[in-house]
């Protein structure tokens, strides 16, 4: 009879009874996730976890051994917990509580404890799911880390002001955080100033990681529906013009040389970095490097540039000195984000108006420069010249006198 009185079940079992085991501890996993404000917290957990598992049974020590990070990471790190951790408010004493209602069944309760602590290594990318975060969320946590020295933070707020005014100390830390901000912000569609406000003043954390999250898996799609086609385009291309290959290069400005010869290393690109290659045409397909941040292609024979190059919306930087171009294209103007143009000892005869629509450049350098005359009054063509105003206070450029110098005024037609 007193059979009939069994031990009640608590919430946690009912809900492993009812929905099964994968399913609650995803749900739980996503609870405690919301107190891991940042990855920093993430992994700091993740390391007691891992810690704890070590001195678990076999399945918890399999976890620790299989998680992707070492004993020397792990070790030693319930010792180094924090408040914001292990607080009373923490996830760590949330995740107590609810393991402590499986108390009865220790290997149940373990093992459930790892599966939540998968889980939430997943949604981070930690351990042995580092390969799999998207590039956009690795650029936000290191954005992150940046504007934690307020002198960059600062440096940056000062620039979406319009001054430009920084120390040889911090101009390579502050390039770096613009070129972040600048390929987060267009990712997501957001202000680059929006986006800083957000991160410094700690708000929409869940909201932009879910915005990088989807556009990511958008470029993912659209990259899976365009077929590989123009990928073994770009490969034939560089094998045809014997370009070398891609490799690490140490400079401020870029930090690859060299071109891919594979799908992944293509789409990840982010500095496509040719000076000095005998290139004489870039193929359309160039503007489908959605992460490229930086171009450099000084010292070649590149007389025009597809239109297509404009759709790259990260770029920041675009070097094209010494080469044969002539015009550029109208749809420049698309280029928002770019900060440096560079088209030094090229035989530029006009820009075209929709230049003006670059309203982040802060460096357009014509030195050297063969320009056309349109009239006695005027250095460029109509819009050309307005350009030349627009942008005067920042253009380097030898003197009007050396334009006159090197251009050919023979046909030259006197008017006003």
């Amino acid at each position: 009879m007193f059979g009939l009185f069994g031990k009640k079940k608590t919430e946690v079992e009912k809900l492993i009874e009812q929905d099964g085991m994968e399913h609650a501890a995803r749900r739980f996993s996503e609870v405690i996730s919301k107190k891991l404000d940042t990855n920093e917290m993430a992994y700091q957990f993740i390391l007691e976890e891992i810690e704890a598992a070590s001195q678990g049974n076999s399945a918890a020590i399999n976890f620790a051994r299989d998680s992707g990070i070492s004993s020397s990471e792990y070790k030693g790190a319930m010792n180094n917990s924090t408040a914001e951790i292990d607080g009373a408010d923490g996830p760590q004493q949330l995740l107590l509580h609810i393991c402590s209602q499986l108390n009865s069944n220790t290997d149940l309760m373990l093992e459930f404890r790892v599966r939540i602590a998968d889980k939430i290594m997943r949604k981070f990318f930690l351990g042995k799911y580092a390969d799999d975060q998207p590039l956009g969320l690795a650029k936000y946590e290191s954005l992150k880390v940046a504007l934690r020295n307020k002198d960059v933070l600062d440096a940056i707020v000062m620039s979406a002001s319009g001054v430009n005014q920084v120390s040889i100390t911090l101009a390579a830390a502050v390039s770096d955080a613009v070129k972040l901000v600048n390929y987060i912000s267009n990712l997501i569609g957001t202000s680059g100033s929006e986006l800083v406000n957000a991160i410094s003043e700690g708000h929409h954390e869940e909201q932009i990681r879910g915005l990088i999250l989807e556009a990511e898996r958008q470029k993912d799609y659209e990259n899976v529906g365009e077929g590989d086609d123009w990928i073994n385009g770009l490969i034939s291309w560089a094998e045809m013009n014997d370009l070398p290959k891609l490799q690490g290069y140490d400079s401020p400005a870029y930090r690859q040389t060299g071109f891919p010869r594979n799908k992944s290393e293509l789409i990840a690109l982010e500095y496509l970095h040719l000076p000095s290659c005998n290139i004489q045409e870039l193929p359309a397909s160039i503007g489908r490097l959605k992460n490229l941040q930086a171009i450099c292609l000084d010292e070649n024979l590149i007389s025009e540039l597809p239109s297509d190059i404009c759709n790259i919306g990260s770029l920041v930087r675009l070097d094209l000195d010494d080469n044969l171009i002539s015009t550029l294209p109208k749809e420049i103007g698309k280029l928002k984000n770019l900060q440096t143009l560079s088209l030094c000892n090229n035989p530029v005869k006009d820009f075209p108006i929709e230049m003006k629509q670059l309203q982040n450049l802060r460096k357009l350098d014509l030195k050297g420069l063969k320009i056309h005359l349109s009239s006695k009054y005027s250095p460029l063509s109509p819009d050309g010249f307005d350009v030349y105003n627009y942008f005067e206070s920042i253009i380097r450029e030898d003197s009007i006198d050396r334009w006159l110098s090197v251009t050919d005024t023979s046909n030259l037609e006197v008017t006003g």
